[in-house]
């Protein structure tokens, strides 16, 4: 899968961290979308398509294991 394809989310509650890997991750030219909580990330894994999730385990809310858990059953 080439990196222009390869779609990656990154939910984190801490702003720092989405930021960081966002611009580490653009630069080296994949296509990414980031989520604040478990809430939004489910919502957006519902609505597209992901390669590659990069999860925090730890957040308030719905923890990064539900989001995995949950996204297993959305995901092909």
């Amino acid at each position: 899968m080439s990196k222009e394809r390869t779609r990656i989310l990154i939910v984190d509650d801490e702003e720092i961290v989405r930021e960081s890997l966002s611009a580490w991750l653009e630069k080296d030219g994949y296509t990414l979308a980031t989520a604040p909580d478990g809430e939004t990330a489910l919502d957006r894994i519902r609505k597209e398509r992901w390669s590659i999730l990069l999860v925090d385990l730890k957040m308030p809310g719905i923890d990064g294991l539900q989001v995995l858990e949950q996204a297993r059953k959305v995901l092909p």
